[in-house]
């Protein structure tokens, strides 16, 4: 029975008492209907884990149903009642439901207490989907199980998406409000969002909007594009440049990637299991150099005779103990790679490029000075653990505090001279909760704080990076250092739905050592995916141990890199497709007119009248 209708110059909609629901996208003339089930979950959805479990299970979910009710028509505000399989009574809600041009959105603006977690709309049935997980995945086949997807971990952006059978009409379904305390279930090609407790209580207002396309997932992408940009969410490489010159060091630039080395610890073997290296002998820790200032020094120059001009020589295990050992009580450097003035001079890297420094502001150690203070407290009381890193077992930092101990140890660090920072981990993890009594952090309050970060680095002049990359950091971060890479499955696909946002906005980086398609094809050089999404390198220096001309050749051969990306890297990307039906055929194409044609098969191919070698690219 339906029991409210909606319409305007864009859409219809109408909405039926058990939930379900009939939508008519009138610009496309695409009909789209809403289910009356949504899968819910049985608990809170998060458990206090640094990296939830995405798989889930009909043991520890059920199939949750509606019992809908007008309360005021003209306002579209519905009383929803949540039934368990067993259609019992579990918990109330009020949504408002209204057309705002082309977005229908849905406002949750009371949750019942009772209910831990709570997913709804019900989904969009749709025949594929599209996802912002890396730089974009295509799901055609649906999926055995069931997922959930969080944001910054799982998503990079805050929005999901669906195709119809023609893989031209499309939804698009964005948080455009309380994206914080979000999350995507996912079952076959049903996606659903689902809503968290902030600190145990409901935070409230929350809305999910969706909006009808055309131009699959390209037009998905380009949507998106358009809403981030009225909402302050993307800022042009070029505001960022005029408002910081140095940023065109990585403007057809390359990133030489120095890991100096970390500390050995018998201890940390024997927590994991593991056998202690004979190279400690009987002693618990010995700094275990890969590489010294002076031999990045030695690099760098051989980099600059085979003809690298511009870029970055990034640092990483310059801090006390070296990668990871000491965060965040990082100084003094690390003596046992060199002086520091040697570590001065790398800042210092000659035209057209700039020093930088790996620092982390989310992670702190047992052997920390500062520990445990500012650690988050989960709701159990208990201090959130991390990863077990180079250092040891890690656990997070509040943001509050971690951008505490950025103030004090720049201090110190400024002293180095620095042009780039690279702040780990702040946009490539969930937004965090910390019970700390008297130091409570909401997920709102965390995204606030790493924002405060980033914005604190900019202050000071530095070219800023993180890890991965997300939607609520593009206004802050020059670069994002991504592992972002290729896959073909029997599910899924990768497209490139991050630079179809976001590739004017901000540089994103591959490290040369990535694997550009996951299925370890031999024939793919490295940098195809570069080329195709119009990154830049991220070159891995050498240990000594690894040999100092190995690696000559392949930098001096991949150089033309820098030179593509020198004329697209300011670019928006307009378009991506696919031109052979198994996907090994790419094609992008960008603003100023340029296009790249790429071949991931293992032999020949034939397109458009151009012969593409195996792995190879042709520039339009």
């Amino acid at each position: 029975m339906t029991i409210l209708n909606l319409e305007n110059d864009s859409l219809r909609f109408a909405l039926n008492a058990d939930g379900s629901a009939h939508i008519e996208d009138k610009g496309s003339g695409a009909s789209w209907r809403m289910a009356a089930i949504a899968w819910q979950e049985e608990g809170p959805i998060d458990v206090g884990h640094v990296w939830q479990r995405t798989g889930r299970s009909s043991c520890e979910q059920f199939a949750g149903r509606f019992r809908l009710r007008v309360e005021d028509e003209a306002q579209g505000l519905v009383h929803c009642t949540l039934l368990d399989e067993l259609h019992q009574s579990l918990g109330d809600f009020r949504v408002r439901i209204h057309l705002d041009g082309p977005w229908l959105r849905f406002q949750l603006r009371e949750i019942d207490e009772r209910l831990p977690s709570l997913v709804f709309p019900p989904p969009l049935e749709a025949s594929s989907l599209v996802l912002p997980q890396g730089v974009g995945k295509w799901i055609r086949k649906p999926p055995p199980a069931r997922y959930i997807h969080r944001l910054y971990s799982g998503l990079n952006m805050r929005w999901f998406g669906g195709l119809q059978a023609d893989e031209d009409k499309g939804y698009l379904a964005v948080w455009t409000q309380g994206h914080q305390n979000s999350a995507l279930l996912t079952s076959g090609f049903h996606a659903m969002s689902a809503w968290l407790k902030s600190l145990g209580k409901w935070e409230l207002p929350v809305t999910v909007s969706y909006r009808f396309t055309t131009g699959g997932y390209v037009g998905l992408a380009r949507a998106y594009r358009a809403w981030a940009i009225e909402h302050g969410l993307h800022k042009p490489l070029t505001q960022k440049i005029e408002e910081l010159p140095a940023v065109t060091t990585l403007l057809g630039g390359r990133e030489l990637n120095c890991y100096l080395g970390h500390t050995l610890a018998a201890s940390r073997f024997a927590d994991q299991l593991r056998p202690v290296p004979p190279e400690l002998g009987d002693r618990e820790k010995m700094l275990q150099v890969h590489i010294t200032y002076a031999d990045v020094a030695r690099v760098v120059d051989e980099a600059r005779r085979i003809g690298w001009n511009r870029g970055v020589v990034m640092v990483r295990g310059w801090i006390r103990g070296g990668y990871d050992e000491s965060h965040p009580d990082v100084w003094p450097p690390e003596e046992g790679f060199g002086s520091i003035d040697e570590l001065k001079n790398l800042m210092r890297p000659g035209e057209n490029s700039v020093g930088g420094l790996h620092d982390n502001y989310q992670d702190i150690y047992q052997g920390s000075p500062s520990f445990p203070h500012g650690v988050n407290i989960t709701a159990e009381g208990k201090p959130m653990r991390g990863g077990y890193w180079e250092g040891g077992q890690s656990y997070i930092l509040n943001s509050r505090n971690g951008l505490e101990y950025a103030r004090r140890n720049w201090e110190h660090i400024q002293t180095l001279g620095a042009g780039k920072i690279y702040s780990d981990t702040i946009t490539t993890q969930y937004l965090y909760e910390s019970y700390e009594e008297g130091n409570t952090l909401s997920r709102v309050q965390d995204e606030a704080y790493k924002q405060q970060l980033m914005a604190f680095w900019k202050s000071q002049g530095l070219i800023l990076a993180s890890e991965e990359g997300s939607d609520f950091g593009i206004p802050y971060l020059d670069t994002a250092d991504t592992q972002h890479a290729r896959e073909v499955t029997d599910h899924s696909v990768t497209i490139p739905l991050w630079t179809l946002v976001f590739h004017d906005a901000v540089f994103s980086g591959r490290h040369n050592t990535t694997v550009p398609d996951r299925s370890g094809a031999a024939h793919i050089p490295w940098y195809l995916p570069n080329l195709l999404w119009g990154y830049y390198t991220m070159w891995a220096v050498p240990g000594e141990e690894e040999g100092r001309d190995g690696w000559k050749k392949g930098f001096a051969e991949s150089l033309f890199v820098e030179d593509w990306h020198a004329r697209i890297g300011l670019a928006d990307m307009q378009s991506h497709r696919f031109l052979s039906e198994d996907f090994a055929v790419e094609e992008t194409q960008f603003s100023d007119g340029s296009a790249i044609i790429v071949n991931f098969a293992p032999e020949p191919r034939q397109v458009e009248g151009i012969t593409l070698a195996p792995g190879g690219h042709h520039f339009r």
